[in-house]
């Protein structure tokens, strides 16, 4: 066994493995984010049990073999109760946590975003804070600390989706952003990424993301989000009721069964690749930002204009890089190179 380590961490996903045990995604105040195996934690008589739950802040004492590390010990410092007893708080909660992880790398110190988390945690578990005043602050300053502040006079596509949509003033504030960015004549992307738990009703739902639809160049939206807002679920019917509503361009998203796409000129179904898949978090958003990355530069009608031979090869090239990040574990660390996406969509084979 290695040279024990001792540090202060938060658990931000929990793995079940093998019979009794967990892989633990934490956030640590020494390693940055790192992936530990828990032995044992899932039977009652385990003494980490307490500390290996979701969101557990505990002093954690952690020894290293090969390229993973293991828990020995384990101390918990807050469990974050007050957040454990409310549903919408724990959702609220998990969110946090899923964000931290997606713009943290592994094996980096972030101390200001891991007291970030913590603050935001306590301000809803113990001081009672209102969720959208507690949500809106989280979310601005874990964008600034990962390098991500809005400069959007600069920006070449302005992107936004419903849940900073949920109550003000963080609605007022990113509709103001994205009417704000249509009068710069910016692109303007919209992802719903619709959260149930994270909306009082869901007809409240669905009118605040035809705002967005409203607002949107480029509309993004899973099988599941455009059945709630069209009350259509074949693709090809939906798409075309979403491209009423104002977007140049429309994006399904399928799964596995790729990507259904739709402008002013064509529409259709793309497969996607067949890859070994791992880790299936931080996908859309890939998928997204590579789409991003070829529709730079454009104007919102020649998106509404783009031929099909053009809107496919855009397409195939955000399904890519989508499919390429779901073979690592991750969102950031698994985005892939140009040079693996040309090389997928070279010899990697459709679904």
């Amino acid at each position: 066994m290695s040279e024990k380590l001792v540090v202060k961490g938060i658990v931000l996903r929990v793995t079940p493995t093998k019979e009794a045990d967990y892989i633990l995604t934490l956030l640590t105040d020494a390693l940055g984010k790192v992936a530990v195996v828990a032995r044992g934690a899932r039977r009652k008589s385990s003494r980490i049990a307490a500390s290996c739950e979701l969101l557990a802040f505990s002093e954690l004492t952690l020894y290293q073999r090969g390229s993973w590390y293991y828990l020995d010990e384990a101390s918990t410092i807050s469990l974050f109760d007050g957040i454990r007893q409310d549903i919408e708080l724990l959702s609220l909660a998990s969110y946090f946590a899923e964000m931290t992880e997606c713009v943290t790398a592994e094996d980096e110190p972030v101390p200001e975003i891991l007291s970030l988390l913590l603050n935001a945690l306590y301000a809803l578990s113990e001081l009672k804070k209102p969720q959208s005043l507690v949500k809106a602050a989280f979310e601005l300053k874990l964008l600034a600390l990962s390098g991500y502040e809005p400069l959007l006079d600069d920006c070449a596509i302005f992107h936004f989706g419903s849940v900073s949509m949920t109550a003000d003033p963080c609605r007022t504030a990113t509709l103001s952003a994205a009417r704000y960015a249509r009068q710069k004549g910016k692109l303007v992307s919209f992802d719903p990424n619709y959260r149930p738990l994270l909306w009082d009703d869901t007809e409240e739902a669905v009118l605040r993301m035809k705002e967005g639809i409203r607002l949107a160049d480029i509309l993004k939206v899973s099988e599941e989000e455009m059945q709630l807002v069209t009350g259509e679920s074949d693709p090809e019917r939906g798409s075309k009721a979403l491209l009423d509503m104002g977007p140049s361009l429309v994006l399904v998203s399928m799964g596995a069964k790729g990507a259904y796409c739709r402008n002013a000129v064509c529409a259709g179904a793309l497969p996607t690749f067949d890859v070994p898949t791992v880790d299936t978090t931080g996908a859309g958003d890939a998928f997204m930002g590579a789409i991003h990355f070829l529709l730079k530069g454009k104007t919102a009608e020649e998106l509404r204009a783009l031929p099909e031979d053009a809107l496919r090869e855009i397409v195939r090239f955000g399904n890519a890089a989508g499919s390429l990040t779901t073979t690592k574990g991750g969102a950031i660390p698994a985005m892939p190179s140009m040079e693996e996406i040309r090389s997928c969509i070279a010899s990697a084979p459709l679904l």
